[in-house]
């Protein structure tokens, strides 16, 4: 098996390799694993000890961000090292400010996972969420290097569970600590004779509750927002997009005001969004304290503004559940920011319990989104709303400070 599944890993790089002379994100993931090594161990001769964080992709780095900013705080003898296994995690953060060095993982084979940790040398290594690469993981075992996985969430139908993932079964036994992000995922672990788990919680709750709590207004969108009702459309997508400019055009209620935060950026993006409200729209990048007050709705063309704009909404509606799955809810929960979401949630234990605790509105048809503008328009209704989107961010907060305390006693055995 372990065989089949290192040939199955080669024939992927070669797949990559093709796809590179088409693609620009499969050239990104190819050459930048090829300089690794060398600046690997340029930056390793200067270190003393390692703290290596690794992350799928963006979503799981600000998973762990705060495990490992905490981490950092106690520890500043150690320096921290964060990798990506795509290249849309490391072209943003390649430049993080609390890592030492930031990279590629190398691809799951033998050879090179071992080049890799001969390179890093790391005293701890700490996987976000999914990640099982059973090479990696045998070679940090023979090496005695700890490993812990955080924010980890499991379901039956993962190949862990299934009667060919014996591979993965052995991957997962080699750690030294699981801290799971609920009870189901712990109950599963112990089906397969997985020790060293804890139920921890999510992560995220604690990065949100940091950022609301920090999180200062912003003077143009105070402008903005006057005394009117604010509804954020935030990770949107072209079907959120006309599910909102559909509910104006059979509604009598315009007495609110509109941000729309696209989930991409581009021309042809911006420029969908301001043909559904043609004579409305002003983009965030053209306003200014005079003008900003005559737009209805504001369009926001950067990245990186949406998580402070949700201390200013009322409510919220979030994207992406008309296709792949919704975006963070808990960006906007954390503010006390109630919110209508997509029916694609269900992967989402976050998304889940607020849907059960009235913190989120589900809307799978125009009609049904209607019905949830109506409500959250419903001033009453939208304060109890809130008040369940924020006490339920409050109370799972606290994983952050259990998994470090965690890696402390690893660290000191």
């Amino acid at each position: 098996m372990k065989l089949l599944y290192t040939l199955s890993i080669a024939l992927f790089g070669l797949a990559a390799r093709f796809a590179a002379l088409k693609s620009s994100k499969a050239k990104a993931f190819v050459e930048g694993r090829r300089e690794v090594l060398p600046h690997l161990r340029l930056s390793r001769e200067k270190s003393q000890k390692v703290f290596w964080m690794h992350c799928a992709s963006l979503g799981e780095f600000e998973q762990g961000r705060s495990v490992l900013e905490a981490f950092k705080e106690k520890h500043p003898d150690y320096d921290v090292y964060l990798t990506f296994f795509s290249p849309s995690g490391y072209e943003i953060r390649k430049d993080y400010k609390h890592a030492t060095w930031v990279g590629y993982l190398p691809l799951d084979m033998p050879g090179k996972v071992n080049d890799f940790l001969e390179a890093m040398r790391p005293n701890v290594a700490v996987i976000v969420k999914y990640e099982v690469w059973p090479n990696l993981y045998a070679a940090l075992q023979k090496r005695g290097i700890p490993l812990v996985l955080i924010s980890a969430i499991f379901r039956e139908d993962q190949r862990h569970f299934k009667w060919y993932g014996g591979l993965f079964r052995e991957a997962l036994q080699s750690a030294e600590k699981i801290y799971v992000q609920n009870e189901s995922s712990a109950k599963l672990l112990e089906t397969i004779d997985i020790e060293g788990v804890e139920v921890a919680g999510d992560t995220r709750f604690d990065r949100v509750c940091e950022i609301a709590a920090r999180s200062k207004s912003v003077p143009l969108i105070n402008e903005f927002k006057g005394d009117a009702t604010l509804v954020i459309l935030g990770s949107s997508w072209l079907p959120d997009d006309r599910l909102l400019a559909g509910y104006e055009a059979t509604s009598a209620n315009a007495a609110y005001k509109i941000i729309i935060a696209p989930h991409e950026i581009g021309e042809v993006r911006l420029a969908e969004i301001e043909s559904l409200w043609p004579s409305a729209v002003m983009r965030y990048s053209q306003a200014t304290a005079g003008t900003i007050t005559d737009a209805r709705v504001l369009l926001i063309d950067n990245i990186g503004l949406l998580s402070r704009l949700y201390g200013h909404a009322d409510f919220a509606i979030i994207g992406g559940g008309y296709g792949a799955g919704i975006h963070n809810t808990l960006e906007a929960a954390a503010f006390g920011v109630p919110v209508i979401i997509g029916p694609k949630y269900k992967k989402f234990q976050e998304a889940v319990d607020l849907v059960e605790k009235g913190g989120a509105l589900v809307a799978s048809t125009q009609s049904e989104f209607n019905a949830a503008m109506k409500n959250m328009l419903d001033l009453a209704g939208r304060n109890a709303r809130s008040m369940v989107a924020r006490e339920y961010c409050s109370a799972k907060s606290g994983a952050t400070d259990q998994i470090v305390k965690g890696i402390d006693s690893l660290l000191n055995k």
